[in-house]
């Protein structure tokens, strides 16, 4: 699937090779239009597979991560809101979600492009039936006058249609050459220079650059400086058949003039017959045709046609600049640990009956209420949050060497049993000891009174008690 990170690289890298061709083009304004065609195409060739063989080049200069992945930004959030509290499932998701849209949006582009380029070939397919093979004598004079001898009239296949009102050409394999039924009516002049322009397409391979342009703007849609270099690409394809046209001794004014009058043509046939295919190469497309009169008019252009080394330098040139640019590669960040223990923090002891009912909860695994428009695979449990760790991730450890194995020690002899008890007899009950009478309380005693006694001898004349 397509992440954002992989969507920023792609973008950045063809952004900065078409910014580089843009600066050689532009040094090389006084060069013919063939050549800087040719260093266009190939810089979309090289655009095309600039995802392919970037990521194998061996020498990579790698930039920091602009696009952090989902579990990474989020990470520190939910570890100091939630501090032990589960999460990780939902991360993911999100992340998971996220690379799902960006596939699907950058899949439907692409099929809106696909969808027309097809459609303009299924097009050109209807005009080859509906066209019948050259019957036109004035068409045939002109066409044998200009391929007398030349080999490429062998491989051309040359149609005649009252659908068209303006000469185009298609095919890659097999060129085919489409001539209205109304220019049988024009002079020699206009005959020969349609037939002129449209012969060096030909000769170019240009239908086989369209199909590049094609492919590359499929592929990068979103980019919108690939497709201002697909128009670039196409209107010097067509300045350099003009550049053909005018090298066979043809006058710049009568030329202009010429285009002018199929572009006029062209837009009263639009009303009635409907647009050309896009993958027509027409010689009178109304939005190229300003800048290939300024193009014809400019007397000091230099319009020579395209050499062998002419075209190896292009190709070196873009080359070069290819794998200088392709690579650059975008760095990953460090990934974050899937969990962090959990401790007692200042968060945790903040808020007790909140970590309280969050261990409850996990514990018991209600089933959470499904959003609208999530499917049911999508339902997670309470208990399946984890927090995420922002803290950086933990080195390995090495392993512990294994401790030596002790002695084994040797059994201890066996204790003989104990000599079995015999049992105490059983002391029997004694009996019951029967309750003491009550003791009846002593009579309370008279008060004391003097007794008179008399003792014999010398005691006699004491006092009595």
């Amino acid at each position: 699937m397509i992440g954002p990170a992989t969507v920023v690289l792609f973008a950045l890298q063809t952004t900065l090779l078409l910014a580089a061709a843009w600066i050689v083009t532009a040094l090389l304004a006084k060069e013919p239009a063939a050549h800087r065609h040719l260093l266009w195409l190939f810089t979309l060739l090289f655009a095309l597979l600039l995802p392919l063989f970037g990521p194998c080049l061996p020498v990579r200069l790698e930039l920091p991560p602009v696009w952090p992945t989902t579990a990474q930004a989020t990470a520190p959030l939910v570890g100091h809101v939630l501090a032990g509290a589960p999460s990780g499932g939902i991360l993911a998701s999100v992340g998971g979600l996220v690379e799902r849209w960006l596939s699907l949006i950058w899949l439907l582009g692409a099929l809106v492009v696909g969808v027309r380029v097809i459609g303009s070939h299924v097009g050109l397919k209807l005009w080859e039936r509906r066209a019948h093979p050259l019957r036109s004598s004035p068409w045939r004079a002109s066409l044998d006058r200009l391929l007398a001898g030349d080999p490429i009239g062998a491989r051309l296949q040359v149609l005649e249609s009252a659908d068209v009102h303006t000469p185009c050409t298609w095919g890659i394999l097999r060129p085919i050459l489409l001539l209205p039924s109304a220019g049988a009516r024009w002079p020699e002049a206009e005959r020969r220079r349609a037939l002129l322009h449209e012969i060096a397409h030909v000769r170019r391979r240009d239908p086989l650059a369209c199909l590049i342009i094609d492919c590359a703007c499929l592929l990068h849609w979103y980019n919108p400086f690939v497709w201002q270099a697909a128009r670039t690409a196409q209107r010097l394809a067509e300045e350099a058949c003009d550049d053909a046209v005018l090298s066979a001794c043809e006058a710049a004014p009568d030329y202009a003039e010429f285009l002018v009058q199929m572009a006029t043509r062209g837009v009263e046939a639009a009303g009635l017959r409907g647009p050309k295919p896009l993958a027509a190469l027409d010689m009178a497309r109304q939005s190229q045709l300003a800048d290939r009169i300024e193009a014809i008019l400019d007397l000091e252009r230099v319009r020579t046609p395209l050499g062998k080394r002419s075209a190896v330098r292009a190709a070196i040139l873009v080359f070069v600049l290819g794998l200088a640019i392709g690579a650059i590669q975008m760095g990953t960040a460090p990934a974050a640990p899937a969990s962090f223990p959990v401790t007692e923090s200042s968060t945790t002891r903040a808020q007790p009956q909140r970590l309280r009912t969050l261990a409850i909860v996990s514990a018991r695994p209600a089933v959470a209420r499904r959003p609208s428009g999530l499917s049911t695979s999508r339902v997670m449990t309470a208990g399946a949050w984890i927090a995420v760790s922002a803290s950086p991730a933990v080195p390995a450890v090495s392993p512990v060497p294994a401790a030596p194995a002790l002695p084994a020690v040797p059994a201890l002899p066996a204790v003989p049993a104990l000599p079995a008890v015999h049992a105490l007899p059983v002391v029997h009950a004694l009996p019951a000891v029967q309750a003491l009478p009550a003791i009846r309380p002593a009579p309370a005693l008279s008060p004391a009174r003097a007794i008179p006694v008399s003792l014999p001898g010398p005691l006699e004349g004491s006092r009595g008690v």
